[in-house]
């Protein structure tokens, strides 16, 4: 009789840790940036942690070209949203936070810490912008949306 129900327990602890173990080495083996993107979308600090002062920025830049009334075909430019980087800075210090890089659709995210932010970007020749810099306020456990603003003269 003691034997099965030392046989019984083995079961579900070992079931226990084997699962434990595939966690740490997915977390071990996921990419420091994948785990940066998954911690801003599941809500989670830097480290994996829930994080009570943190907040989600997300944005959009869009690019557009300013047309005259007297232009025929006017079309804004469709590519240049791809990699410009932003540059995130606490607004009242001026200290550097983060950089951020647009992918294809011009989209950008990060998870900061709760505070006021200036964005800036550096503009290509014939580039403008009417938001650039601009302010942010991250709230903790919010998202904050955004969309900058280039025109291309």
């Amino acid at each position: 009789m003691q034997n099965s129900l030392r046989t019984g327990a083995v079961g579900p602890i070992l079931g226990f840790l084997v699962s434990l173990a595939a966690v740490w080495l997915l977390l071990v083996l996921i990419p420091a940036e994948v785990k940066k993107d998954l911690a801003g979308f599941l809500n989670l600090g830097r480290n994996g942690e829930a994080a009570a002062n943190e907040g989600f920025l997300r944005g959009r830049l869009t690019i557009g070209k300013i047309c005259f009334d007297d232009e025929e075909n006017c079309q804004p430019p469709t590519g240049a949203r791809a990699n410009r980087l932003i540059r995130v800075q606490n607004a009242q210090t001026g200290e550097p936070v983060e950089i951020l890089n647009t992918n294809t659709a011009g989209e950008f995210a990060a998870t900061l810490p709760a505070g006021q932010y200036r964005l800036e970007m550096d503009l290509r020749q014939g580039e403008r912008s009417p938001n650039l810099p601009g302010y942010v306020i991250v709230n903790s456990k919010e998202e904050t949306r955004l969309t900058l603003e280039i025109i291309a003269e």
